[in-house]
């Protein structure tokens, strides 16, 4: 695997798409934002969302230096690779149905909590978050930067990923988590990632 340190440079044709993934997770950076010759630490430029202005990168990524299997099995999570049609959510509604069935065959089971706050939040809400990340509370996190936001014409929202929607136990852990630690006390809305 190539070194993917804040001071790399690396080229496009230098990647697995493994180091592509890493780049987009680690560092919110998506192939064409390398030229080869910029150093990451120069792409990303902030760990704060309100200073983060670099054109065309609209996120900030925070993922533990945990792996999936471990979080799976600290917070006994169902993997989402053993999940079968048994594992579907109860609902009374064809179209959410459908839905889980059609995330269970395609294998996309993960899901995120959109948790809205405004421009002056942010950063603090941002760093209350990595920090449950890096205790290995919640599992990744990504968060829209000042560029993205007034790209969008959006607030400024965060983004937790949990990785099994399915486990509905594990889902709201992960909010009362938000409630309790990141003064989080808005109406919070969970989005599958299908």
């Amino acid at each position: 695997m190539t070194p993917l340190g804040p001071d790399s440079a690396p080229s496009l044709d230098d990647l697995t798409m493994t180091d592509i993934v890493e780049l987009g997770e680690r560092y919110g950076v998506v192939p064409q934002d390398l030229d080869g010759e910029t150093p990451l630490r120069a792409l990303v430029q902030s760990d704060d969302p309100s200073t983060a202005t670099r054109a065309g990168v609209h996120w900030l990524v925070h993922r533990g230096s945990h792996d999936t299997g471990s979080h799976l099995a600290t917070h006994g999570i169902l993997d989402p690779e053993e999940t079968t049609a048994a594992d579907l959510p109860a609902t009374d509604y064809d179209a959410i149905r459908d839905l889980d069935a059609e995330a269970l065959s395609e294998g996309v089971l993960s899901g995120k909590w959109n948790v809205f706050c405004a421009p002056e939040e942010v950063d603090d809400r941002w760093h209350r978050v990595r920090a449950l990340v890096d205790e290995t509370v919640l599992f990744s996190a990504k968060v829209s930067t000042e560029w993205g936001r007034k790209a969008k014409d959006q607030d400024t929202h965060v983004v937790v990923y949990t990785p099994n929607y399915f486990d509905t136990d594990d889902v709201f852990r992960v909010r009362d988590s938000l409630r309790a630690r990141c003064g989080v006390d808005t109406t919070l809305y969970y989005k599958p990632d299908l």
